[in-house]
């Protein structure tokens, strides 16, 4: 099986710079809270090298798909909850084919936790480029 060729691009800068006061993408005490803007972002185990470690061994392109080269970049959004476990990631942009954004949602959802310290639930959107070996 082919594995993907994963270029994974964060934005960390966002997450070493102060948040701003505007909590515009927060959602009330009332209801789940997941907040954007926190002060202490929280991190993958190991950092960068082993995210990407555990994406390029776990993101597998499918074999039916490999005559059609699929390729191409796509935005996946997925919430870090409060123990760190991660939950609903779904692509939110550059869908390329239904059986690989469904298989790239699943390697995100069963990620190993996130160290979490802010004990909040936090959203994250992450871009992958994908292209066949």
């Amino acid at each position: 099986m082919k594995y993907i060729s994963i270029i994974f691009i964060l934005i960390w800068t966002v997450a070493c710079q102060k948040p701003k006061t505007d909590l515009s993408n927060a959602v009330s005490r009332e209801s789940e809270e997941i907040i954007d803007p926190i002060e202490e972002q929280p991190y993958y185990p190991g950092g960068i090298p082993d995210l990407f470690k555990y994406l390029g061994q776990n993101i597998k392109y499918p074999k039916n798909l490999n005559r059609n080269n699929i390729t191409g970049k796509i935005f996946i959004t997925f919430i870090i909850n409060e123990d760190g476990s991660i939950s609903d990631a779904k692509v939110i942009k550059g869908s390329l084919n239904k059986q690989l954004n469904n298989s790239v949602c699943s390697v995100i959802n069963n990620m190993p936790k996130w160290v979490n310290n802010s004990k909040r639930k936090v959203k994250y959107t992450i871009p992958i480029k994908i292209e066949p070996e």
